[in-house]
Parts: structure tokens; C-alpha cells; sequence
């Protein structure tokens, strides 16, 4: 049986420094929470800038927002004590990035990234079979 190309889905990222949305990855900890494309449902990925970029963690929205899945992560010290620190804002920065994924397919979408990426936090993940993404950048 032939492998199936993976779903592509758009991983979010932050303005740039011309304001050219879709410039820069997002930091969590300064991210605008009532912004629209955080006011949707799907799978995303947390992780700390340092190399080699590891995961955090990985889940989805199945209620709620993303909007509101963030505001609870920056209030979780297991997931905050992972970012690097910096001296200038005083926080442990994380970057997030996510994408609205249809219901149907979050679960195996939400394996498929713990699978692939490993993250740190967050030991339970649905039981199903993984569904192929596109990731956000090239893992070796």
C-alpha cells in the first residue's frame, strides 16, 4: 500500500519587522491573544529557541481557542520553565505556532506531531493512528 502525501496545513507565524504577516516565528509570551487567527480551533506546537530546537509541547483546541489554550500554558511553570531566559524582559521565552485543523482530523494530526517531534511535556496523546503534516521546519 503506497504512503499518502501528508495533509498540508498553514503553520501560523507572527509579523515581521516590516509588518509583513508571516515574518517571524511568535513568542509566546508577547503574543496578542485576541488576535483572529488565535480565535480558531486546531494543533499546535510550543517550543524554547535554543538548538536544537527542541519541543515543548504539542496539543490542540478541541473547545475553547488557541487564544485560550496559550493564556493557560504562560500560567503553567511546567511548560514556562522550559524557555530560555531573557535578561532583557526577565521571561523564559518559548515560540508557538499553530493550524486550524478540521475536527476529524485532530487526533491523528496531534500524534503524528508528538510522534515526530517528542516534546518534553505532555505525556498523553490520543491513541489513534498519526496523520501526516507538513511540519513547520525540516527536522534531521
Amino acid at each position: 500500500m503506497a504512503k499518502s502525501p501528508p495533509i498540508q496545513v498553514h503553520w501560523y507565524k507572527c509579523k515581521g519587522e516590516e509588518g509583513e504577516e508571516g515574518g517571524v516565528w511568535c513568542p509566546l509570551e508577547s503574543l496578542d491573544l485576541k488576535q483572529d487567527s488565535v480565535q480558531q480551533r486546531g494543533v499546535y506546537i510550543i517550543w524554547t529557541p535554543t538548538k536544537p530546537l527542541p519541543v515543548v509541547y504539542v496539543g490542540q483546541v478541541r473547545t475553547g481557542t488557541f487564544g485560550k489554550r496559550f493564556a493557560d500554558h504562560l500560567g503553567d511553570k511546567t511548560i514556562t520553565q522550559h524557555g530560555l531566559y531573557d535578561r532583557h524582559s526577565k521571561k523564559r521565552r518559548l515560540y508557538v505556532t499553530w493550524a486550524v485543523v478540521p475536527p476529524h482530523q485532530r487526533n491523528g494530526v496531534e500524534r503524528f506531531l508528538a510522534d515526530r517531534l517528542d516534546p518534553i511535556e505532555g505525556e498523553r496523546h490520543p491513541e489513534v493512528s498519526p496523520t501526516p503534516v507538513n511540519l513547520p521546519v525540516r527536522r534531521t
